[in-house]
Formats: C-alpha cells, structure tokens, sequence
C-alpha cells in the first residue's frame, strides 16, 4: 500500500478533535451543576486545535482545571502542530525518527528538503519553551498582585500558550462575558500595566512574523 503522508496527518489531526470533544463534554471537565451540549464541546475543541480564539460559550463559567487545561494544550498542540509534537514525543521515548517520519515532517511544515527536519523540531520546540517560560514567569509576578500563586500561575500559562499561538482565548473573566458584562474583569484591566500589556504584543507579534518562518531561517545559517 502507498504510503500517503497527507491522509495520515488529515486521520490524527480528526481523530484528535473527536477524542477530546468527547472529554470535554464528559462532566468530570466541567464545573459543578454544569452542562453543555456536545456541538459546543466540538466547536470549542475545533477552534482551541486550530487556534481561532472563536467560542461559543463562557470558558470561565463552564470548565474547571481539567477542562481549561485540555484546551490550553489543544492550542498548544494547534500552534506546534500535531506532527511536530508527535515527534517530540518519539524522541522523548527514544524512539527512532524513520522515512516516514522524515516525510510527515516535510509534508507537515512544506519544506522543500530532507536535511535537517530533526534539528528543525527541535529548534521549534525549544524556542517555544524559551518564549513562553520567560513569559509565564512575567505574567505570574504581575497577577499574583491580584491572585494566589497557584492561580497566578494557571493563569500566566494559559494565557501565555494562548498568546504565542495567536489563539485569543482569555480566562480572566470573573463574571462571564455571557452572564454580566458590567462586571467582567479580563486582561482589559490590564491594559495600562506594561508588563502584561507587553508581554502578550511580544507574543502575538511573534505568532504574527511565524514562528517556523523564523526557525527555518536560524537552522539554515547554523
């Protein structure tokens, strides 16, 4: 059977979506008394992987830790890209990257060679920790003037994953944006504070420039 790279990305990248639409309609993701329907589960699942920012329903009123934590590593996952992070964790497990690997890669991120393509996923993935480390560290210092650590902390991350990967989620509502937005408190109160503010533009800027554009050209002139 011939092997074709693009049905195989085209099968994970649904069976994904699929997956974690079903968690994330299952209550053990969702706040006490909770409920949603499962086209809003998809669509939320949808829009995190393929990092849209579009929702149809209140993140902050609707999933507990374990919801909001799968959708800010389906954003992840979107920004890094299934593939890419499919051979993170072949690496991570010792496993060997083969040809079919190799052409996944190639097909995956369009490039036009075959040397290399290691080195690119790593170069990728460990810009991506740099970035959103320093910045996760930026946030938390800031919010934890107006939140516990570990809140400070959940807050930093999510944020951060969502800014790096032009996603636009914000989970800082205090009321919900569909219950009283009189009162919603998020990252608008931040607005004027330069260390949030800044942080957030540097990342959505590099988002905006491509973060794989930027790698390409740094594994071409190392």
């Amino acid at each position: 059977m011939k092997y074709e790279p693009y049905k195989f990305i085209i099968t994970l990248f649904l069976s994904v979506i699929l997956f974690t639409s079903f968690i994330l309609w299952l209550p053990i993701t969702h706040l006490p008394g909770v409920e949603i329907s499962y086209i809003d589960s998809l669509f939320t699942t949808t829009s995190a992987l393929c990092v849209t920012g579009l929702n149809t329903i209140d993140f902050v009123n609707t999933f507990n830790v374990l919801g909001l934590t799968i959708i800010a590593l389906l954003i992840q996952l979107g920004g890094l890209g299934i593939v890419c992070t499919a051979i993170i964790v072949f690496l991570a497990i010792g496993k060997k990257i083969g040809l079919k690997q190799r052409i996944l890669i190639k097909n995956s991120f369009n490039l036009n060679t075959m040397k290399g393509l290691v080195k690119f996923i790593l170069s990728v993935f460990k810009l991506t920790l740099i970035i959103e480390g320093i910045s996760v560290l930026l946030l938390t210092i800031n919010f934890a003037k107006d939140y516990s650590l570990v809140e400070s902390l959940g807050f930093a991350s999510f944020h951060s994953i969502s800014a790096f990967n032009n996603a636009g989620f914000d989970i800082l509502s205090k009321y919900g944006i569909f219950t009283d937005f009189a009162k919603i408190i998020t990252m608008l109160r931040y607005i004027k504070s330069p260390v949030p503010s800044m942080t957030l533009k540097g990342q959505y800027n590099k988002g905006e420039i491509d973060m794989f554009a930027t790698i390409t050209v740094t594994v071409a002139i190392t």
